[in-house]
């Protein structure tokens, strides 16, 4: 996979994108049964809204590790 500056990324920030991938996967899929549970059976599973908490977690810190090791950091110049 090329960088933002054309470099190869190394096999720990294309496994790190993997994590965040999956791990934002499995948010979509928490919070997905967790509004079906709610809507659809009127009784949702209580670990849904815990474990989509901790992924975004999870995926908020690994994904900001990823893009400074992609240099692709949100950087703002104000003077």
């Amino acid at each position: 996979m090329t960088g933002s500056d054309g470099s190869q990324d190394g096999i720990a920030t294309r496994v790190l994108g993997y994590v965040c991938a999956a791990l934002i996967a499995f948010m979509a899929f928490a919070m997905s049964v967790q509004v079906i549970g709610r809507y659809a059976i009127h009784n949702p599973p209580d670990w849904t809204e815990e474990l989509a908490r901790v992924a975004f977690l999870y995926a908020t810190f690994l994904g900001a590790a990823l893009a400074v090791a992609r240099r692709a950091h949100l950087g703002i110049d104000l003077v």
